[in-house]
């Protein structure tokens, strides 16, 4: 299914791209977006992925997922993917992706539709470029022909502090983004204390920023995952109360 045709050309490395967006339709679709996983997830970011083919980010989930590309048509080349879970996929995946590292049974009690998005990257030459904004045109689009109710996933953060910076980032958040109580998620591996003081001028990660502008919320403590080394939050878009701004933007 293709999604969209981006309108207008962006310079990358001194070339004009023109972006399309489209949803995986074959096995070789399917590995250029692994393949980009595991190019941002192991080699950049050292994160120790299952792979059953060496070289491409691969595991249980992927068979039951839609996968979204953000297509450089110039070179006909991958340079952004997300993977998509709602509630059918998840019953025939066991599960989703998010209930590996949290007890989400609040937001599942809600009986409605949802829709995970996880595995989100971008080529690291085109993270200036509107491909980013072209992914997310992605997901409202199907969010919309889905109807969904909920759109939820957890946006991970590096470690490179013994946490000190999660910590800071999630008391700014309380603050400013928290969940009402009856939505809040349980991690199952929390996140160690942190001895240093929490940071003031906390400075929100790009995805995580994204997400709390279209009006997402903070449902609870970041957990711990070993495998790539981050605090995944999880976050919660209650999609009848997309900002007006972006609802604009989107659809």
């Amino acid at each position: 299914m293709q999604i969209a045709t981006a309108q207008r050309a962006a310079k990358e490395n001194n070339k004009l791209s023109v972006f399309s967006v489209k949803m995986a339709q074959t096995t070789e679709d399917v590995m250029a977006c692994q393949k980009l996983r595991y190019d941002v997830f192991a080699t950049e970011m050292g994160a120790e992925v299952e792979s059953i083919i060496s070289g491409y980010d691969q595991d249980h989930f992927d068979a039951h997922c839609r996968h979204l590309m953000v297509i450089d048509e110039t070179d006909n080349k991958v340079i952004a993917t997300t993977r998509i879970l709602t509630n059918s996929n998840a019953k025939s995946a066991g599960s989703y992706y998010s209930e590996t590292e949290f007890d989400i049974s609040n937001i599942t009690a809600l009986n409605k539709k949802f829709m995970e998005i996880g595995r989100t990257c971008v080529h690291a030459s085109y993270r200036t470029s509107p491909a980013i904004n072209h992914l997310w045109q992605g997901v409202a689009k199907t969010m919309m022909l889905e109807d969904v109710d909920y759109l939820f996933g957890c946006v991970s953060i590096p470690i490179d502090d013994s946490g000190h910076y999660v910590h800071s980032l999630v008391q700014h958040l309380k603050k400013t983004n928290y969940s009402d109580a009856k939505f809040r998620v349980e991690p199952f591996v929390k996140l160690a204390d942190s001895s240093y003081p929490l940071q003031t001028d906390v400075v929100l990660p790009s995805l995580l920023k994204r997400y709390i502008n279209i009006g997402a919320v903070v449902c609870g403590e970041p957990c711990l995952d070993t495998q790539f080394n981050v605090a995944d939050i999880f976050v919660l878009v209650d999609t009848k109360k997309i900002s007006k701004r972006y609802q604009k933007h989107f659809f």
